[in-house]
């Protein structure tokens, strides 16, 4: 059954898609209903959904976009602590590859400028002299803390990658900076089979932290979902001369609510959503009908998915501290961004007239949309 939620986002992406294909010059094959002209259900936590928000089009937005500086990472040198300097002790998943994690643990106490409260987002200017995993080119490193009762004081550090919902430490590099049609479906492939994990994570987390019954059984929905997704790109990846590589996931450990709702926040009520709405506009501009059908299936679905993560956004947000709350939608905001970075890159040609990608100005006008539109997104 679709939630209202599901069905105001599909509106939602529907008209977007039609407002910013007729204002650019690109038709689409989306016909808006009677019902597509207004959305009148909530997604952002006590915010209603903007539907009358003009779309920007071809217009630059400026964007308080931090600029990066070059800290020189601390590695393999003691930092100060309680009890004096104290070597790190670090943990990086997929070394050397793009969207690596890390863990740092701190045998001898925090240094004392991560003295924040635990499970809560760490401002990037500050955990990233204590990360040695970055990658400038798709955005800054954020950071949570173990909880608590963790035996030692332990910091995760995460490099964002493109795409949707991907678990810790997936490795999604491009192998150039324009791909050809096999290449992106085995990279997408790579993703939905990686997003099965994320789902099964999600399952077990809101199982442990007593997450309500509803929840629980859409996010396994999800898992068959993403199954299914990943049948249908590498498919499309094979009949464009590529053959995926399916990385395999490990089952990673369950981590505290903030910890779930901070990934959530930005996996799925940033990413997520942004997916479901370029899926859509791929549905509707595809020129090869094999991935018209394909991605019609997976629009679908990853807008029924972004409705479960702002469901999920708005049930952790009443159960954690004011603090956490703020630090999500911090984490939001500069997930955002990360995207805005991300949409300035080129399309390749085929990617746009075959496969229905919109266009770097296209995407930038879609996103532009999409924060209008969420205020929990601005």
């Amino acid at each position: 059954m679709r939630t209202q939620d599901e069905l105001a986002l599909r509106r939602l992406f529907r008209r977007m898609v039609w407002v910013v294909a007729a204002t650019s010059g690109c038709g689409a094959s989306v016909t808006l209903a009677p019902g597509d002209a207004s959305v009148d259900v909530p997604i952002a936590v006590d915010v209603p959904i903007a539907v009358d928000v003009p779309i920007a089009v071809d217009v630059p937005i400026a964007v308080d976009v931090p600029i990066a500086v070059d800290v020189p990472p601390i590695r393999d040198v003691p930092v100060v602590t309680d009890r004096g300097p104290c070597d790190p002790i670090r943990t990086i998943q997929n070394p050397g590859t793009f969207c690596a994690g890390e863990t740092v643990v701190f045998p001898c106490g925090l240094p004392p400028a991560l003295r924040v409260d635990s499970g809560t987002s760490i401002d990037p200017s500050v955990c990233r002299p204590f990360c040695t995993v970055r990658d400038p080119s798709v955005g800054e490193t954020y950071c949570y803390l173990a909880p608590p009762s963790a035996d030692t004081p332990t910091l995760h550090c995460q490099i964002p990658c493109p795409g949707g919902r991907r678990p810790e430490g997936f490795s999604d590099r491009p192998g150039s900076a324009r791909e050809d049609l096999g290449g992106w479906f085995a990279r997408l492939a790579a993703l939905e089979s990686a997003s099965v994990s994320a789902f099964d994570r999600m399952v077990d987390e809101l199982t442990l932290h007593r997450g309500p019954a509803e929840l629980i059984e859409r996010a396994r929905a999800a898992v068959a979902d993403e199954r299914r997704h990943t049948e249908l790109t590498v498919e499309l990846a094979r009949a464009f001369g590529s053959e995926p590589t399916l990385a395999t996931h490990a089952p990673a450990p369950a981590r505290p609510l903030e910890a779930v709702a901070l990934d959530n926040a930005v996996e799925g009520c940033v990413r997520e959503t942004y997916g479901a709405l370029v899926a859509t506009w791929q549905a509707a501009h595809a020129c090869d009908t094999r991935i018209t059908a394909a991605m019609e299936v997976i629009a679908e679905d990853e807008t029924r998915h972004a409705a479960l993560s702002w469901a999920l956004h708005r049930w952790a947000c009443e159960a954690v501290d004011p603090d956490t709350r703020a630090a999500l939608s911090d984490a939001m905001r500069r997930a955002v961004e990360d995207l805005r970075r991300e949409a300035s890159a080129e399309v390749g040609d085929d990617l746009v007239t075959t496969a229905g990608m919109p266009t770097r100005a296209q995407q930038s006008s879609l996103l532009d949309a999409l924060v209008a539109s969420l205020p929990g997104l601005a």
